[in-house]
């Protein structure tokens, strides 16, 4: 299992000062990135927010850790993927626990990291191979790869809430549940 950094970094990634923050409304600059006149650097909460979210990625989703859950997740976290649950920390390490046990080589190539305020998007390849029933598709040695998006709110140094887009479509292609693509 393992989380890569892609080397292809946008600039939209670049922790110089300058380059990322706020614009104020009504000030110049371009959109093939230049610094923008007014903007102002991100600081250390941002960087503070990556490294937390990056956390998460690698010992949550990649390495399977429940105890994780409990470290890095805040005790009243919503997931907007699966829908609205009590107790929505406790659906999350159920779920790590269940992929955990029916995906192996897991791997998450993060793409693009951007940070803002108390959020932070994620854009990554996610792959892995199933070895049990998997979203209804029975084990059949088939790897997937796909892109994902993720969104995460952060409070008081711990995941609040998430969103997740995934290509659904495209991994049930790889994996021989519906027709590839002609």
């Amino acid at each position: 299992m393992e989380m890569t950094e892609n080397p292809r970094r946008s600039s939209l990634d670049d922790d110089t000062p300058g380059s990322q923050g706020e614009v104020d409304p009504g000030s110049e600059g371009d959109f093939r990135g230049e610094p923008m006149k007014g903007a102002t650097p991100n600081g250390d909460q941002a960087d503070a927010n990556k490294a937390l979210v990056r956390r998460f990625i690698d010992e949550v989703f990649v390495q399977g850790r429940p105890e994780s859950v409990e470290q890095l997740v805040a005790p009243d976290f919503v997931s907007h993927t699966w829908g609205m649950t009590e107790d929505g920390r406790a659906k999350l390490r159920a779920t790590t626990e269940r992929i955990r046990g029916t995906l192996t080589d897991i791997a998450f190539d993060v793409e693009d990291v951007l940070a803002e305020g108390d959020r932070v998007a994620v854009r990554l390849t996610a792959s892995a191979t199933p070895t049990g029933d998997f979203l209804g598709v029975p084990a059949a040695g088939k790897r997937y790869r796909i892109g994902e998006m993720h969104w995460f709110r952060l409070a008081d140094g711990r995941i609040a809430e998430h969103w997740h887009q995934y290509d659904r479509l495209g991994m049930m292609q790889q994996l021989g549940a519906l027709p590839a693509k002609p």
